[in-house]
């Protein structure tokens, strides 16, 4: 609300003078109330009067970025014909979002634990719903496009919302510190990884009830599910707090059934400083993929034999694997070398390095399979960092030509981009900007 812009009117003050008549006193005094009492209805109207929830929707990148000394440091975009940018105020920190069928946008902030629903058409906020208070980083739409999905980081419970209507249907309780989530394609199954209990439960939102938990003798950070729902692997990678203070966990990748109760296999076990990352399944789920953070590396496995087949040389701080709509390139996204390693599947070959301007964080290829979309948060904080050193390329987003694998493009987005995800025909892409409390639209 516009507080200080339209003042509340104040109450006038006026006095009787002596020697007027008594009608006219008494005239004079019902004037006086009915102005008091038409003042006090403008300063009770006067909020609901002008409402905005945020600055309007306005245009990002329009002015070119000026580093010190004057000169030049990344454009806007030279694309500006083929790109539209623009930020929509939104709830606070927001994180995930998804997309349903009618093109909506469904976004999870995890400030207080809202979800919000965003008409890109209008570039309105539709609704808002919650809060749940927990840090909400997940959402998803169930395989049936009824049920919103969402979950809290470090949270307990796997909230269901009505897609129609937005009521929150259940809260289904899932274990302590969720870590991660995937759903089975083409279904309503999820598997929910809890970080603190070591297990996956598997939930059905459909009926809203839980079908098995797995256990497993060690922490569970990330989880991939294969395209049949029949093989599912997990991995370590997570920072814990104990008695022993903060410590990274073991790098274990475990491959099992998520339709059996049983604790899977071990196919690799790495150094505490060489822990594995988020996995994923190609060449028909008969290869598995794992970014090995400390070592540099990505593991190849044999998934019908469990065992390790290879493992690749990437760049530095392997983090996350993107893989393309033909599932023959995976992309390897590398923070601490900025960087993104190609990888061809058959056979699992390194065939590039592409050098990014700042770390990646999130990665998306486009339906067409002609552009590589990467999102590139600031970096800062680092040790000895100062004003003139800071990295001043982050908060943006890198356009790589999938066909000549070269950067074609990199145009700022806003504070701190998180998710990225794209609409129902590819034209647009949504990224939520955590720090920047708003959603950018990339045409």
């Amino acid at each position: 609300m516009l507080r200080g812009k339209h003042p509340h009117p104040r109450p006038l003050s006026l006095q009787a003078g002596e020697g007027w008549p008594k009608a006219g006193v008494r005239a004079f005094r019902l004037a006086r109330i009915c102005i008091l009492f038409a003042a006090l209805f403008l300063a009770a109207c006067d909020d609901l009067s002008v409402r905005v929830e945020g600055p309007p929707p306005a245009p990002v990148g329009e002015e070119r970025a000026v580093a010190p000394g004057g000169h030049e440091s990344l454009s806007p975009g030279h694309l500006e014909r083929a790109v539209e940018r623009v930020a929509i105020p939104t709830c606070r920190r927001p994180m995930g979002a998804a997309v349903d069928r009618r093109g909506r946008i469904w976004l999870a902030c995890a400030l207080l634990g809202e979800l919000q629903l965003i008409d890109p058409d209008s570039m309105s906020i539709q609704d808002t719903y919650g809060p749940v208070f927990e840090h909400l980083f997940y959402v998803d739409l169930a395989a049936d496009d009824r049920y919103v999905v969402t979950a809290g980081m470090a949270g307990q419970f796997l909230h269901v919302f009505d897609a129609t209507t937005g009521r929150r249907r259940d809260a289904i309780r899932v274990g302590r510190s969720i870590s991660d989530i995937e759903r089975v394609p083409g279904t309503n199954r999820y598997l929910v990884a809890s970080a603190q209990d070591q297990t996956v439960t598997v939930v059905d939102v459909g009926t809203r009830g839980v079908d098995r938990t797995i256990e497993f003798p060690g922490h569970i950070g990330y989880i991939a599910v294969g395209k049949t729902g029949e093989i599912a692997a997990a991995t370590g990678g997570l920072w814990v707090r104990d008695e022993r203070g903060t410590r990274m966990t073991t790098g274990k990748v475990y491959l099992f059934n998520p339709n059996a109760g049983d604790e899977g296999r071990v196919a690799q076990s790495l150094t505490v400083d060489r822990t594995s990352r988020e996995p994923v399944f190609v060449k028909g789920d008969s290869l598995l993929l794992a970014p090995n953070f400390g070592e540099g590396t990505v593991s190849v496995f044999d998934v019908a034999g469990a065992t390790l087949a290879r493992k690749l040389d990437v760049g530095e701080g392997p983090e996350r694997l993107v893989v393309d709509p033909d599932g023959e390139i995976v992309y390897c996204l590398n923070t601490r070398s900025s960087s993104i390693s190609v990888i061809r599947v058959s056979p699992p070959t390194v065939v590039r390095d592409i050098d990014l301007p700042s770390p990646p964080e999130f990665a998306a290829v486009t339906p067409d399979n002609k552009m590589l979309v990467v999102t590139l948060p600031a970096r800062t904080g680092a040790p000895g960092e100062t004003e003139d050193t800071a990295d001043t390329a982050g908060n943006r987003i890198a356009l790589i030509d999938i066909a000549t694998m070269a950067v074609v493009d990199v145009i700022p987005a806003g504070d701190d981009p998180a998710a990225l995800t794209a609409s129902p025909d590819g034209r647009r892409f949504y990224v939520s900007n955590f720090l920047g409390n708003s959603l950018s639209i990339f045409h």
